[in-house]
């Protein structure tokens, strides 16, 4: 009816608890939308509709042409009436119908409710069609109401009150009911999911029911029960992942059903294929270096974990106190709602990083490895690893301690580090030794002391050294530290450019020449900005100094340029920072002063160095319509800057927004040239960082972690860190002077 059979072979012992895992999360994510009457949602519920809509959506339209011709029957009339366009119309029914799939209900029931869906869908239609300005107005409140039947009630109040009752076609309680039985029999025909059952349910009175067939309940529990072993919740390993060896053998042990390789492409025979005769060695190397790296939770920090959380979950707005029932005090809740709404992802992730470091206290834990198409490795487990969230990093420490005594120095930089000093060297360590009293005060009692390491670039992660100094400061002497002192490249991507092009100013405000003090690239982007807009001397100019323009703004703007960033990508960060300012200075004139304030970020750019554009012309003028352009990166692994055109058939219906498709996006085998012009830059630069990466990687033989242009090592490991990544830049882009980059990696 629905497909062949999924066959499974029986899992690997290092695989095992991650496909038990996804099993279970996933058997629980099935009840729970079976019980809110969301089934079409399910994995069974997803696959049943993308395998017979279309067949549905054929018979539906042989008989809406017999409706038209007036062959189907006088009491089909009524369908007549429902103008919407046949893929709605199969889209809601079916929809409809599989929100309740597994369950029984009545004909009449059923029946009704789609054709009130279809009624309301034809209604709000039209309400769009002829008053779309209005519409667009009121869309905005619809879209933040979580449930269908909130927003239809608004759309409807909102309606009544501004057009009164014209707007509306009002079916009938018959009419619906017998336009939903009639789509109802025409599923059933053409997709042979359910039955009609009679039942007696009063001395005088039967009762039609819809029942899911037989043969459709054993497949929903066949399907059930093999698709949940194909979903596995990638968690920890408790002992050494084996070794990447080629791109389909390594990290976790799964059986060759599940969807597991090195490089993270959909298929597993398309990596097979493509990287069959590649020497990957030095990229499996780098990887293997990873996993091999044990760590372990932080139990202190796991002790104080949730502090912080408070704001998330209760949101106390005592500044905001109306009499109850008043507009004011109505908009304040609908406010503090709001924010409570946008809370509940966040909340979910920490309470799952807090039951994952649970689960592993008590062992060692590794972590398996993968590559993305340019080469760049990522771990894989789920939120709890070394790349994961700040509350996950301030979870995890190196396994093995080793200790501080004859690198102390490196010690007090790791934590300044965390906390988001920049400046020399010697500016961190003076900074972490002149505040020892407030970081013992909060190694003591982090609740009490929580103003001082939440204001921190990494709060968790800088709680965590701070247990760390406390004891240190207790035994100098033998302390170990298991904590990684985390040292990252200076603007890695302009850094890349730098090395490539050539360009002295740019390798100099990445710190790749001789200099006693870090050349700080964003702030003196930054300073040339706010002189130019001094300079000018426009009062709306000068407005962005006064709202706070600053330098995560400049980053933010710098790295989605440099990689290949579009204008409309650029105004659109400016203007989400925008939207986090307090006030709204520039009101209708917002996207106009945008224009100005980039226009003065290029002038600014340019005025510092040419290379980041000359380089990005470069890189475009590489992309041929119609050729698919590609390299090998230094460390061997090949890229391919190839991105295929789409095509589908889409529409949306009013209310929820649904996607109607009846055609997947499906690759044409025509070549995207305008998203290959747009990320060519990118993928370059994303290539390079991770061939520099590989090559540092293997050559260490201690614990290491990275972060694609981070690395983080025990404090006695730091200096041959910095040794290996000096040779390995001097080496890879013939660098002549290997003491100049003492800050490249700071």
């Amino acid at each position: 009816m629905v497909g062949d059979s999924l066959v499974l072979s029986l899992p690997s012992v290092s695989g095992l608890s991650s496909i038990s895992k996804g099993k279970t999360k996933y058997h629980r994510r099935t009840v729970v939308l079976k019980g809110k009457q969301k089934e079409s949602q399910t994995n069974h519920g997803s696959y049943l509709f993308k395998r017979l809509v279309s067949k549905f959506h054929t018979d539906l339209e042989v008989y809406l042409k017999k409706v038209k011709e007036g062959k189907a029957g006088n009491q089909h009339h009524s369908l007549g009436r429902i103008t919407l366009k046949s893929q709605v119309i199969s889209h809601l029914v079916f929809k409809c119908y599989l929100n309740g799939l597994s369950a029984e209900c009545k004909r009449t029931n059923l029946g009704f409710n789609v054709g009130q869906k279809l009624q309301d869908e034809l209604n709000f239609s039209n309400l769009k069609r002829n008053n779309p300005l209005w519409y667009k107005k009121l869309s905005t409140k619809v879209a933040r109401r979580a449930s269908y039947g909130f927003k239809r009630n608004l759309i409807i109040r909102a309606a009544n009150q501004d057009l009164g009752d014209s707007w509306k076609t009002d079916l009938g309680v018959a009419a619906r009911t017998q336009i939903g039985i009639i789509l109802l029999e025409i599923l059933r025909q053409s997709t042979g999911l359910f039955t009609y059952e009679n039942r007696k349910t009063g001395r005088n009175k039967t009762t039609s029911f819809i029942v899911p067939t037989e043969e459709t309940l054993k497949w929903i529990d066949s399907f059930n029960s093999r698709a949940s072993e194909l979903f596995p919740y990638y968690l920890p390993c408790k002992s050494v992942p084996p070794d990447w060896t080629s791109v389909i053998s390594g990290g976790y042990e799964f059986p060759e059903n599940i969807n597991w390789h090195f490089v993270k492409r959909k298929n597993r025979q398309t990596v097979k294929d493509t990287y069959a005769n590649e020497d990957l060695s030095l990229v499996f190397s780098a990887a293997n270096r990873l996993q091999r790296t044990p760590f372990r939770i932080t139990s202190r920090t796991l002790a104080v974990v949730h502090l912080g959380e408070g704001e998330e979950n209760s949101i106390r707005d005592n500044h905001l106190r109306f009499p109850n029932g008043t507009k004011e005090w109505k908009r304040c809740q609908a406010l503090m709602h709001s924010r409570r709404r946008k809370r509940i992802p966040q909340i979910i992730q920490n309470k799952t990083i807090r039951e994952l470091a649970k689960d592993h206290i008590s062992s060692d834990i590794y972590f398996p490895v993968q590559a993305d198409f340019r080469g760049r490795l990522y771990y894989v487990p789920k939120l709890l690893n070394p790349q994961g969230p700040d509350k996950a990093k301030g979870l995890l420490e190196f396994a093995e301690g080793k200790l501080v005594r004859g690198n102390e120095h490196w010690f007090l930089i790791g934590g300044a580090n965390r906390y988001g000093i920049k400046g020399s060297f010697e500016d961190r360590q003076e900074w972490a030794l002149k505040h020892e009293k407030w970081i013992k005060a909060v190694a003591s009692d982090p609740e009490q002391h929580q103003s001082f390491w939440q204001d921190s670039e990494c709060p968790m992660e800088f709680l965590q050294w701070c247990f760390e100094f406390d004891a240190w400061m207790k035994n100098r002497i033998s302390f170990k530290s298991h904590l990684p002192v985390k040292l990252d490249h200076t603007a890695s991507g302009m850094q890349i450019i730098g090395l490539l092009t050539g360009d002295k100013e740019l390798q100099r405000l990445t710190n790749l020449t001789s200099s006693d003090e870090p050349v700080d690239l964003y702030s003196e982007l930054l300073q040339s900005i706010q002189a130019k807009i001094i300079k000018s001397g426009r009062p709306e100019s000068v407005a962005w100094l006064s709202l706070g323009l600053n330098r995560s703004v400049i980053k933010s703007l710098t790295v989605m340029y440099m990689y290949g960033g579009t204008p409309h990508g650029m105004k659109q960060t400016v203007v989400d920072w925008y939207k986090s300012l307090p006030n709204d200075h520039f009101g209708k004139t917002v996207y106009f002063e945008i224009d100005n304030l980039l226009n003065i970020y290029h002038e600014a750019l340019d005025d510092l160095t040419e290379a980041p554009r000359e380089f990005m012309h470069s890189c475009q003028q590489m992309v041929k319509r119609g050729e698919s352009l590609s390299w090998t990166s230094l460390s061997g692994f090949p890229v391919d800057n190839e991105y295929t055109k789409t095509k589908s058939t889409r529409l949306r219906t009013s209310v929820n927004r649904e996607v109607i498709s009846f055609h997947l996006n499906t690759p044409t085998g025509d070549l995207a040239y305008r998203k290959a012009k747009n990320a060519v830059a990118a993928n370059i630069i994303h290539s390079y960082d991770a061939a520099l990466l590989h090559k540092i990687l293997s050559s260490c033989e201690y614990p290491i972690l990275a972060l694609h242009d981070c690395y983080g090592v025990h404090p006695v490991n730091v200096d041959e860190l910095l040794k290996t990544c000096q040779t390995t830049i001097c080496s890879m882009f013939t660098l002549d002077t290997p003491k100049g980059v003492c800050y490249a990696l700071s």
